[in-house]
């Protein structure tokens, strides 16, 4: 038999926490067609609620389907800016009934960025992009999973 030798390259890349992570996250968006899956803590980003509920309309205006599921603290409440997102037919939220071992994004099912949790690590939250059809597919049978296991925000 005869190896046969894709064109496609798989990437793994670290992304170290902060502007390289965001811009990181900028290039996926931007390139992103049909479908974005995101398991996050809202403790990430409360403090940017307005930013996150804009960069979501965008991707919502361009008719990419977004489920989210959000980890909340006890007693935690989502704001107003992104439970209003709930009224578009393509964004679905969800809760978390558990603290997720990682945070993810997943783009259209090709390519994803992982982070670690801030239970697991306080001082930070180092990334790692794939796009490696295998390791993708695995990340997106964990969100599937965790998809079916939360509840819906009322």
């Amino acid at each position: 038999n005869q190896d046969v030798i894709s064109e496609e390259v798989s990437e793994f890349i670290l992304v170290p926490d902060g502007r390289l992570t965001k811009r990181k996250i900028a290039e996926m968006i931007n390139s992103n067609q049909k479908t974005h899956d995101i398991l996050i803590y809202w403790a990430d980003f409360k403090s940017q609620d307005n930013a996150v509920a804009s960069m979501w309309l965008n991707v919502l205006a361009r008719g990419i389907k977004v489920r989210v599921i959000v980890f909340l603290e006890h007693n935690e409440k989502l704001p107003k800016s992104i439970l209003y997102l709930r009224k578009y037919p393509c964004f679905e939220i969800r809760k978390a009934v558990t603290p997720p071992k990682v945070t993810l994004s997943i783009i259209d099912g090709k390519e994803t960025l992982l982070s670690v949790t801030p239970s697991i690590s306080p001082r930070g939250k180092p990334g790692l992009y794939v796009n490696n059809h295998g390791v993708v597919g695995l990340v997106q049978e964990y969100f599937e999973l965790a998809w079916r296991d939360s509840v819906a925000i009322c």
